[in-house]
């Protein structure tokens, strides 16, 4: 078969018929309503006509019949966030709360968090179907917004407690921290086999969400990032989990299309969706579709999308709407005898990635009567498979790693993808200590697993280390013959050595900035030689006229490059982090690049010292408000105010030294000094007040892309 790439689309989908879809619409609206409006909605079966076999459908996956979800009254929030577009009732998630309803989504006995929430309809039927263990509906963290969704939940809350399942709110913008919405889970349970499978040492899982609801989400390509992040810190990581998708296609296919890739490279997949047999709610393809071989598409996020994602045709619909204060009593009625309400007509065709032609495709109005649905999963981590018991390692303080464990990584973190970056990381910490655990540990390893050990390494430098260690008799055939390169230093530049390093980071952008400074730069030297040629040069325009010239493209030239440098210089290119000495907190080794594009390397030696900045194109700063010195120690237990003064005398702390890697001279250091005479009593000891000093030109604001950041990172707070 052809790819959907290259192959011709196929004929457009026959029209619906009258009877499958009576009061079918030609306009087919995205969303409806305004702030402030109620909207009456009875959540009932997907497909028109198909009653019998959605309800067997419903029945299979152990949810309620339809009639057991009322008719539900939800008021639009207001538009004080604009640009979140969250003052509609769109069309996505009433077709949600349907296919809640008809048993589309498996969401029996699981935690349920719902994303970009609006008016929570999906959630409110989620918890009404008394299915869930949990549901929790959550938009965006502003109190006018949170407020309604509060009100929508508490109107639709059924009187008696036992009559639907718990449902809790909470506000969360995608991509900050998430732990409002992870309390709102139950307490941690027992993991998998009882070992150390989520805290380490607790025997516990970490809580997270099984199943997540997404409806019409994807619509901003700005906050896939963001949204992802959110997904990522919130999905559980088991074998079942889902985040359960339904996008319209009404701002094009390549949203879509953008979001699966950036999933993809963050360890999300398309997950398989049941068969027509087994799931008669989703309708079936036409027998005359031709199915396109997926593994002919080169772009591995969408191998699977045409069979993967359904692209499904919605009839017209038109939801009651009213601005009473109370839903009348006749609204059931009105709703129950309405009959062109979001329903599907019956109609599939392909997800085609490239679409379907202009002709086919259409306006916005014509691509209004298709949505997407699909399910996203990340595969479970390795540290919730069953635990052999533990071996000792020859020096007897690490347990190694058992062969059959070995086996089960590689198994469970390669299997149906390539190495992503979040299965490398569940052996990032298990491939730290093989190494310092010796050879026999290193020996249980099989040659598949040093492979992909190796495979993996470009992006995790600890799982490539593991992969370089010389391996006994009949696996020697997998060592590396060229050991890697250092960089070329001065012998005197004190830069820290990042082979052992515990963590490592990359910026992304690091080339762009480096090519914007060039570019700034060459713009600011050509202005700077053509300024006496244009004065000198004869010509009709007036000396007054070439002067003006000439100033603006010396101005505009050297804002540019000011701002460029100001932009790029606390942008992290590279970073380490690096274990103490003796028990000292570890320290974070960042390469920059100042204006001048002089390579630098800052070594931050108290990572305590580092606060978020409110300074643009920043993410880190090191505080000029040092945190009080505590004295320990037989002088602070004493009690005696002269052996605190005399363990007090010239405290000086280097917080972070910044080096030039070409001439290895000490550019600047970041200095703390504590004042005996600001001692003051703390408990059964002592304190002091410090103050910053700068010694030099140190860089103090670093700019990090924090979800890049690794779990080894956590350490740092």
């Amino acid at each position: 078969m052809a790819s959907p790439r290259r192959s011709s689309p196929p004929p457009p989908p026959t029209p619906p018929s009258a009877s499958a879809a009576p009061g079918m619409s030609s306009h087919v609206p995205p969303s409806f309503g305004q702030p402030g409006i109620r909207i009456s909605y009875r959540p009932k079966q997907l497909l028109l006509g198909s009653t019998a076999a959605a309800a067997a459908a419903a029945a299979a996956a152990s949810q309620p019949p339809s009639h057991l979800c009322p008719t539900l009254t939800v008021s639009v929030p207001p538009a004080s966030i604009h640009h979140i577009f969250n003052h509609r009732q769109w069309r996505a998630g009433m077709l949600m709360s349907d296919a809640l309803v008809s048993g589309a989504f498996d969401i029996a006995g699981k935690t349920v968090l719902e994303l970009g929430a609006g008016t929570g309809l999906p959630s409110i039927t989620a918890a009404l179907l008394g299915t869930p263990k949990l549901v929790v509906a959550s938009d965006y963290d502003e109190p006018a917004i949170v407020s309604e969704l509060k009100r929508n939940v508490r109107a639709n809350s059924p009187q008696q407690p036992h009559n639907g399942s718990a449902i809790k709110v909470c506000g969360h913008i995608w991509g900050k921290n998430v732990d409002e919405l992870l309390d709102c889970l139950p307490t941690p349970r027992p993991a998998l086999g009882g070992g150390a499978a989520g805290l380490v040492g607790s025997g516990l899982a970490a809580p997270r969400f099984d199943a997540i609801l997404m409806a019409d989400c994807l619509w901003d390509p700005l906050s896939h990032a963001d949204l992802l992040k959110t997904l990522t810190s919130t999905l559980a990581r088991t074998a079942d989990a889902r985040v359960h998708v339904i996008a319209g296609l009404h701002t094009g296919r390549e949203k879509i299309t953008g979001f699966l890739r950036r999933a993809h490279r963050a360890g999300l997949g398309l997950a398989p969706i049941a068969p027509p047999s087994s799931q008669p709610l989703w309708p079936s393809l036409a027998a005359s579709t031709p199915v396109p071989n997926g593994t002919k598409v080169e772009d591995d996020a969408l191998v699977h999308s045409a069979e993967r994602i359904l692209e499904l045709e919605v009839s017209g619909n038109k939801p009651v709407a009213s601005t009473e204060e109370d839903a009348s009593a006749s609204a059931d009625v009105e709703v129950e005898e309405h009959a062109d309400e979001p329903r599907l007509t019956g109609n599939r065709r392909l997800f085609l990635v490239d679409g379907y032609g202009p002709e086919t495709e259409g306006d916005v109005k014509m691509r209004n009567k298709w949505l997407t649905v699909w399910n996203s999963d990340e595969p479970p981590p390795c540290y919730l498979l069953p635990s052999p018991p533990q071996q000792r390692s020859a020096s007897g303080s690490e347990p190694a790693m058992p062969a059959t464990m070995s086996t089960l990584l590689l198994m469970t973190g390669l299997a149906g993808r390539r190495f992503g970056g979040s299965h490398a990381r569940m052996l990032t910490g298990w491939a730290r200590r093989c190494v310092s655990t010796g050879s026999r540990a290193r020996s249980a390893l099989p040659a598949a697993t040093v492979n992909a050990l190796r495979h993996a390494g470009s992006r995790h430098p600890t799982l490539s280390q593991v992969a370089r260690q010389p391996r006994p008799h009949t696996l020697a055939r997998f060592n590396s013959t060229s050991s890697p390169q250092s960089p070329k230093t001065p012998a005197n530049a004190k830069v820290e050595d990042p082979s052992n390093a515990l963590a490592h980071y990359q910026g992304p952008l690091a080339g762009t900035f480096t090519r914007l400074k060039l570019f700034s730069l060459g713009s600011l030297a050509l202005a700077g030689t053509l300024t006496p040629i244009l004065l000198l040069a004869p010509g009709e325009v007036s000396m007054a006229g070439r002067i003006g010239l000439c100033l603006t493209a010396l101005s505009t030239s050297g804002v540019s490059t000011a701002l460029i440098a100001w932009i790029g210089q606390p942008y992290a290119g590279r970073m380490q982090l690096l274990a103490g000495d003796k028990g000292a907190s570890p320290r974070i080794r960042i390469e920059t690049v100042s204006w001048t594009l002089r390579p630098q390397v800052t070594t931050v030696f108290e990572p305590g010292f580092l606060r978020a900045t409110s300074r643009p194109f920043a993410t880190w700063e090191i505080t000029n408000s040092p945190p009080p010195l505590a004295l320990e120690g037989s002088d602070a237990d004493a009690g005696s105010e002269a052996a605190a003064a005399a363990a007090a005398a010239a405290v000086t702390k280097v917080v972070s030294e910044t080096v030039d890697v070409k001439t290895g001279k000490v550019v600047g250091r970041w200095v703390v000094k504590y004042d005996a005479s600001t001692r003051t009593k703390a408990g059964d000891g002592w304190k002091m007040e410090g103050r910053c000093e700068v010694e030099g030109k140190p860089s103090r604001y670093f700019n990090v892309h924090e979800e890049l950041l690794d779990d080894e990172w956590r350490v740092l707070g």
